[in-house]
């Protein structure tokens, strides 16, 4: 990633907070250099369970899966993260608890990040407030998208996950997961799905 890159990343990202809650002139100024790039490699996760949340990623163009142990310490998919979003174990991050989330890149792209310290000294200004308030709301709304999805039956459980998900670049097994389909369930609905297509 070049230095103008990086900079016209750094810009979409304010860009998209500032859609969020408006950003002033003070805060953009002070953010801008705290964030850098995130180098990494595809399915080397960025955060490890119970390792406390210390860094907040947005993905500029990288798919990135989280997932969490159930009881039977069974690995599963439990969000996909597209392009656009902000995103680290919220719980941890801000209440200094050990993540339950890990967090593994699947595609190439670009990945910003800004480290707690720097965050914390973002907490003189309003915004940053709102913001955390916003991504929150946000995290919820998410979670409650995912109730009602698997609430589905299957057929009716993929077609919502195909309305916002490329499900055709994703690979198999992960979106199965997420879905909790067994993997061939999956494959099946898929190659119906795109068979009518």
């Amino acid at each position: 990633m070049t230095q103008e890159q990086l900079n016209q990343f750094i810009t979409e990202l304010i860009d998209a907070l500032d859609s969020m809650v408006p950003v002033h002139g003070p805060f953009r100024r002070d953010l801008a250099p705290m964030i850098r790039e995130q180098k990494y490699t595809i399915r080397q996760p960025l955060l490890i369970p119970p390792a406390y949340a210390q860094l907040a990623w947005y993905t500029v163009d990288v798919v990135v899966i989280a997932t969490e142990m159930d009881d039977d310490g069974q690995e599963n998919v439990v969000r996909i993260i597209l392009p656009g979003q902000i995103f680290t174990d919220l719980f941890s991050f801000f209440k200094h608890k050990p993540s339950r989330t890990k967090f593994t890149p699947i595609t190439e792209g670009n990945l910003l990040v800004i480290r707690k310290p720097d965050y914390k000294m973002l907490e003189i200004y309003q915004e940053t407030q709102e913001l955390v308030r916003h991504i929150m709301l946000m995290e919820k709304e998410a979670e409650a998208a995912r109730s009602h999805l698997m609430s589905q039956r299957p057929k009716e459980k993929f077609a919502l996950f195909t309305r916002n998900y490329p499900f055709a670049d994703l690979p198999n097994k992960y979106c199965a997961s997420y879905l909790k389909l067994d993997e061939a369930d999956y494959s099946r609905l898929k190659a119906d799905y795109l068979k009518n297509l």
